[in-house]
């Protein structure tokens, strides 16, 4: 199934991304590399790198928070920002501390890189945070 995610052409954009999508309820080892795969190539189409944004935050690897930072740091897309944020927030639910270092590392990035919306939602994530 991998394959056919990943080789699939541009013609079946939607079966690619509903396959991409059975990965999420059933996490699979080879389905973190096709997600990747998928976000870090911008020439994907934009329904295939969110589908891979929403199956890898399901994975247990220790290749998905590095690889959701990746794109919440350098992908210039904002909805694969906001996507990847979300993601991260939910993956470190229950360690604020982490929660606390992810959204200070957001907010630390120059204001003319970050788009408003993350900006605002990283503050808006950091006044829910119980106090230190």
């Amino acid at each position: 199934m991998c394959d056919v995610v990943n080789l699939g052409s541009n013609d079946e954009i939607d079966l690619r991304a509903q396959l991409l999508g059975l990965f999420a309820e059933s996490p699979r080892p080879e389905a973190v590399d096709v997600c990747i795969h998928f976000m870090e190539d911008a020439r994907y189409p934009a329904e295939l790198r969110t589908k891979a944004i929403t199956v890898i935050a399901k994975q247990d690897s220790g290749a998905v928070n590095p690889a959701l930072r990746k794109v919440l740091f350098e992908d210039t897309a904002v909805l694969m920002k906001t996507l990847a944020l979300d993601a991260l927030w939910e993956r470190l639910k229950g360690d604020d501390d982490a929660r606390r270092k992810l959204l200070e590392d957001v907010l630390a990035i120059d204001p003319a890189r970050l788009p408003d919306g993350i900006r605002d939602k990283a503050q808006s994530l950091r006044s829910k945070l119980p106090p230190k």
